[in-house]
């Protein structure tokens, strides 16, 4: 199996939003880049081909978003979390800390609808767990013959 490799049109299909200037080829690469430290380009598992390709594009679509989204803050406000009230009159904003119960890496993933893909994706490509090296025999309780 070859490793996933980077191809901006099928980002730009996938994402649209992420079509028109300032998001050129190397823009998208160089994040595509730290995209691919948080999901492997290593095409193996249960997460493969064209849904590998799919997850980092959509780490990277998070990526750009969350930085957007971080750009619009007022300098000394909180960057990231899901608005609970917004005042017009008097231009309030109050942001939902992170639920005690929910990891910070779902919790980060939930910030943008790209994430929510990513996350979804995860979730159903992971059903069952994963095993990891190994003869067949070793995932079960006995070896082949009954021997534990």
């Amino acid at each position: 199996m070859t490793d996933i490799a980077f191809n901006f049109a099928l980002f730009q299909g996938q994402f649209p939003e992420f079509v028109d200037p300032p998001y050129t080829s190397i823009l998208v690469e160089a994040q595509w880049n730290i995209a691919t430290c948080y999901i492997s380009v290593k095409n193996c598992g249960s997460l493969t081909d064209a849904c590998r390709a799919f997850a980092i594009n959509a780490m990277t679509a998070h990526l750009f978003k969350l930085q957007t989204n971080s750009a619009n803050v007022p300098s000394g406000g909180k960057s990231t979390g899901f608005v609970q009230q917004a005042n017009i009159a008097q231009i309030s904003v109050s942001i939902v800390a992170p639920p005690t119960n929910a990891s910070q890496f779902h919790w980060w993933l939930n910030q943008t609808a790209y994430g929510q893909q990513l996350l979804a994706l995860l979730k159903a490509k992971s059903v069952g767990g994963l095993y990891v090296g190994g003869r067949a025999e070793l995932s079960s309780f006995r070896k082949s013959g009954g021997v534990f």
